[in-house]
């Protein structure tokens, strides 16, 4: 029992360790410096508060999900799928782009190309199923009195601490559910269960098995995951590409679902999270077919 009381504190997903390393030297700067640039373009005028819950989401899905506050029902649902499939968190962004590196530009090209092409059609159908109207994004330009970029700072940092504070006991029953499905062996046996989708029907290697699951409970898990992976040689190109889109494209975290529940209630938080997750292995079908 102290063995799992360590693991639990300082073990590889632990409350010490990965939890206060994610929150302040990932999470806080990531959704701070996003916030800036939101700030920016809200007192130019320009951005629209979509647009801005949309740049926030680059710094954390979670705390941009908490920024869309339309009173339409059927464009605060749009919003949140869209942000929740496209929109990688800074975590993601910053393994993802070394990973494009080990990738010919051939490669690359379809990486973006894919996800260019899945937000287009997926956005003509939400507009046609829920909104019937494009999204506003942007302004004309607005004539405001601009503040200086310190006082700017001071609040994109203040409301960074406040996400810090509403995002802490979501991340901790992340780490800890982690811990435990690591400790007991769950996590071997899921991996072990869920491995005949991975290579039958994605084509995948085994070990992107363990990749997905671990995304399901924190997105950049598995994508430095995967970086831990190729380091070893494991993937070839095709299959590092079809890899890095579905984990591009997967379904909210823990912490983002905790709080689309909070939201929008938990059938339609529960809609999303099905919707995104099926868009996402479709998605790497349809490019595994292509590509291997």
């Amino acid at each position: 029992m102290k063995e799992f009381a360590v693991y639990l504190l300082a073990g590889e997903f632990g409350l010490l360790t990965l939890t206060p390393i994610f929150l302040f030297t990932t999470l806080l700067p990531a959704v701070t410096a996003f916030g800036l640039i939101s700030q920016i373009l809200e007192k130019t005028g320009f951005a629209s508060p979509l647009l801005l819950s949309f740049i926030m989401g680059f710094g954390c899905t979670s705390a941009a999900l908490s920024t869309i506050n339309d009173q339409d029902n059927k464009l605060r649902f749009a919003a949140s799928v869209i942000l929740c499939q496209i929109v990688p968190c800074s975590a993601q962004v910053a393994v993802i782009v070394p990973l494009l590196f080990y990738l010919d530009l051939l490669y690359v090209f379809f990486y973006f190309a894919s996800l260019l092409v899945i937000l287009t059609v997926l956005y003509k159908i939400l507009i046609l199923v829920c909104i019937g109207k494009p999204l506003v994004l942007v302004h004309p330009p607005q004539k405001q009195v601009f503040p200086k970029v310190r006082i700017l700072f001071m609040d994109a940092f203040v409301q960074g601490l406040k996400f810090i504070k509403d995002a802490f006991f979501p991340f901790v029953i992340g780490s800890i559910v982690v811990s435990c499905l690591s400790w007991f062996g769950f996590f071997t046996w899921l991996c072990r269960v869920c491995s005949p989708f991975t290579y039958g029907f994605l084509r995948l290697p085994q070990e992107a098995t363990s990749l997905f699951i671990l995304s399901i409970l924190k997105r950049d898990l598995g994508a430095a995951g995967l970086l831990s992976i190729i380091r070893e040689g494991s993937f070839s190109m095709a299959e590092l590409t079809v890899t890095l889109l579905i984990l591009t494209l997967f379904a909210p975290c823990f912490a983002s679902t905790v709080i689309l529940i909070k939201k929008e209630g938990l059938l339609i938080a529960l809609l999303i999270w099905i919707l995104t997750l099926s868009v996402a292995f479709a998605a790497g079908k349809i490019a595994s077919i292509i590509l291997l």
